[in-house]
């Protein structure tokens, strides 16, 4: 019995060795095919040596600095980290409460990464589109399809952002005034709405 049990051990043994070896031979064939195709990407995006350089260093910068914006700490996480609070507030205001409009902080915040973000979609849009290959897409092609993505997801999200809160602002205002309009007499009530309101953040004082 103990005889078999060794002999299967040794067959078992001989099976995974072997297994492990088609693995690694496979894994070998899969990383050529990768390098290949990522040699004729680059070939086919530039064919000009110094373009090509400055074309990737342009790329690398980018990708840095689009991976930076949404690590912890950074500038956007904190605008979104307060969007976050600020809008989970808003829905459920305590009693006799209004909802105030975000800190000037977080707009100027908001204004300067928009800004950042667009500067940033023109130097994307500058570079040559990369060649596609549905079955084995180069590195090149993962990588500007990956910023992309990325770039315009923070976009759209930093809009929505701003169109969230004028909506709830929107209807924090018509609140306010309904409210007004159960207590305050007719006259009082056409003098207050007589001048528009504005938010704090946007007024010159």
């Amino acid at each position: 019995m103990r005889q078999y049990e060794k002999s299967a051990q040794k067959k078992l043994g001989r099976k995974q060795v072997k297994l492990r070896k088609e693995h690694e031979a496979i894994r070998s064939i899969e990383m050529e095919q990768q390098r290949v195709a990522n040699l004729k990407a680059l070939d086919a995006w530039c064919h000009d040596p110094a373009l090509l350089t400055e074309h990737l260093h342009v790329l690398n910068k980018m990708y840095n600095e689009l991976a930076a914006f949404i690590e912890q700490g950074s500038r956007y996480y904190w605008l979104a980290d307060l969007f976050e609070s600020w809008i989970e507030a808003a829905q459920a205001p305590a009693p006799g409460s209004f909802v105030e409009p975000l800190l000037p902080e977080w707009h100027k915040t908001h204004t300067s990464l928009s800004l950042r973000l667009r500067a940033l979609q023109r130097d994307l849009d500058m570079l040559p589109p990369p060649p596609r290959n549905l079955e084995t897409p180069s590195s090149l092609e993962m990588l500007m399809d990956s910023c992309r993505d990325l770039h315009g997801g923070m976009l759209k999200e930093l809009e929505m952002m701003t169109k969230l809160e004028r909506c709830i602002l929107d209807n924090e205002k018509r609140r306010v005034e309904e409210e007004v309009k159960d207590i305050a007499p007719g006259e009082t009530l056409t003098e207050a709405v007589k001048s528009p309101w504005v938010p704090a953040w946007q007024s010159k004082d």
